[in-house]
Formats: C-alpha cells, sequence, structure tokens
C-alpha cells in the first residue's frame, strides 16, 4: 500500500495554519486563502528563502490503519467516537488518530484528515485532547513561479495546511466528516470539499449534532479525486513507551459511513497490522474492522493487548 505518510510532512517547516473564516483555493497549480465571505483571493508567504527545501528525519508514522479504495471520488465519508482517556504518563509525546482521505494523481498527491490529537503540535494543543482538520499535498507547488523570490525547491515539496487545535474532553462523542460539497461547474473535474468536527450531545441520538467551531477547513477547485479510505493509529515524537498511549485498551469509530457515486459503499476493510511504516512499540497495537463488508462499519484501534 503506497500511501502518504503524513507524518513525515508534519516534521516539514512548511506548515501553514487556515484560521476561521478562511479557506483553501487550488489555482494555477498553486493553493491561495480564500475569504469565506468575499470569496476574495490572497497569496500565501513564502516560506524563510533560507530554508534548504529539504526534508528532515522525524520518528512520526502510522502505526496501524485500515484501507479501502471507493470506486470513484468519495462524497461522504464521516465516522463517530468517544474521546478516549489520558494518557497514564502525561508528557509531551504526540498521538493521532483520525479517519481519512486520500488521492494519488498523475502530478499530485493529497491527504484530508479530521484529527483527534494529544500532545502539543504544529497547530497547538497540549497535554491534553484536541481535535484539527488537516490538508497536505506533495508536491506543494502553491507559490506564484512569477513571484520574484520564487524558489522551485520550495515548490517541489510537502505542505501541510491545518486548523488551530480546539480542546475537547475525555468522554466526549464526537463525530468527523469529510464530504464534497460540489463538483465545480465551471471546470469539469475540480472538486470543493469540506472537512470538519461536530460534537453529539446525546449519543443515544447521534443525528443530532453540533458543529465544532473552528474545525471546518475548506478546499475548492481541488484537482485531486479523494478516493482512498483510512482509519489510522499514528505516533509523533516522544512515544516511546506503552504507557505514553491513552489508558484504555482501545477506541472505536463507529457508524463510519462512506458513500461514492451517490449511494453508501459496502465496505470491506483491509487492516494492516503494523502498517507499512512498520513503526510499533510491541504494545498489542491493532486495527480491526469490527463489522467488515458493510454499508455501515466500525474500526477498533487497540493500544495495548486486552
Amino acid at each position: 500500500m503506497n500511501h502518504l505518510v503524513s507524518a513525515t510532512w508534519r516534521s516539514h517547516p512548511v506548515i501553514y495554519q487556515v484560521e476561521p473564516g478562511y479557506g483553501l483555493h487550488w489555482h494555477d497549480r498553486r493553493f491561495q486563502m480564500k475569504n469565506l465571505k468575499t470569496n476574495a483571493l490572497k497569496e500565501l508567504p513564502l516560506p524563510n528563502p533560507a530554508w534548504p527545501g529539504v526534508p528532515v528525519p522525524n520518528p512520526d508514522a502510522w502505526v496501524v490503519n485500515t484501507f479501502w479504495q471507493a470506486p470513484d471520488v468519495v462524497d461522504l465519508f464521516e465516522a463517530t467516537f468517544v474521546v478516549p482517556a489520558e494518557p497514564s504518563t502525561k508528557a509531551t509525546q504526540q498521538i493521532f488518530l483520525w479517519p481519512g482521505l486520500e488521492a494519488f494523481g498523475a502530478e499530485f498527491s493529497g491527504l484530508l484528515q479530521p484529527v483527534l490529537a494529544w500532545g502539543p503540535w504544529h497547530a497547538g494543543g497540549g497535554r491534553y485532547w484536541s481535535v484539527s482538520s488537516w490538508y497536505f499535498q506533495h508536491p506543494a507547488m502553491l507559490w506564484n513561479p512569477r513571484e520574484p523570490n520564487f524558489n522551485v525547491a520550495f515548490a517541489s515539496t510537502p505542505v501541510g495546511f491545518q486548523t488551530p487545535a480546539v480542546q475537547v474532553n475525555v468522554g466526549d462523542t464526537l463525530t468527523a466528516v469529510m464530504r464534497r460539497t460540489q463538483e465545480t461547474e465551471t471546470a469539469s473535474g475540480y472538486f470543493d470539499h469540506q472537512c470538519e468536527f461536530f460534537k453529539v450531545p446525546d449519543p443515544t441520538i447521534p443525528s443530532r449534532r453540533i458543529a465544532i467551531p473552528g474545525t471546518a477547513l475548506h478546499l475548492s477547485q481541488l484537482l485531486l479525486r479523494l478516493n482512498a479510505c483510512y482509519v489510522t493509529l499514528e505516533v509523533g515524537e516522544g512515544v516511546t513507551d506503552c504507557n505514553h498511549y491513552p489508558n484504555t485498551t482501545k477506541m472505536t469509530m463507529t457508524n463510519i459511513t462512506i458513500q461514492s457515486l451517490g449511494t453508501n459503499q459496502t465496505v470491506k476493510w483491509q487492516e494492516f497490522n503494523p502498517s507499512s511504516s512498520g513503526v510499533s512499540l510491541a504494545c498489542g497495537e491493532q486495527a480491526k474492522a469490527v463489522i467488515n463488508n458493510a454499508a455501515i462499519t466500525e474500526v477498533d484501534l487497540h493500544f495495548r493487548k486486552s
């Protein structure tokens, strides 16, 4: 499985925070910030010109994950989960739990992720759980080649966009949603997407949910067809012991629904234990499809053995 290892990108200096009220717009082979009220576009600032554009080593990796390939671009991918217990050892470790959509294009590859995170990272966070929406693309090609300070090394490197981290609480029931909002009429084959989190006040009524302010990430005129689906346990810096994981056996992604070609898809997850990165603490980490080969599925992300 030749996926994009998003974690190798998060250690990359080219990370942009997308503030509330703005989205990302793809135009002329680069991203621009889009004012969602006025539709006004502005160029992204160039990174430090002294940076050489060489990826830096990092320990981040996917630990375990499930994978399923949709027949076409995904119209909707959502999953509900309960924020797990805090780790028994609270340090500066980084844990990332997420469903996600990936695409492989002729020129570009991209990954869209609503992420539940423990620990500090680029968009904020700390010794608590937080949520944020991310999009990564490689290569970036996000700066105008006509800019006087344009550097081709920047254009060929990965880039990440993240909404600011929003703190959530242990026991909160949340739903992560990725959906295609429309196919842009002016340019066939370009798609608009939105990624965000919702809080479910009453878990017995999951359809009643409230959008978490600041977590929505809007993408317009995206060239890629997001059709590779994942549920993933990923770790970053500082995870060196089983006690760095949440102090519980597992977290379950429930009510997973994936729509493509206008209908709910029958999903048969492939399990990767460990993931293709090969990273594991040998704590008993496992991604397990509880209900497989169905229109609505569940996936358990195990941190340790039962």
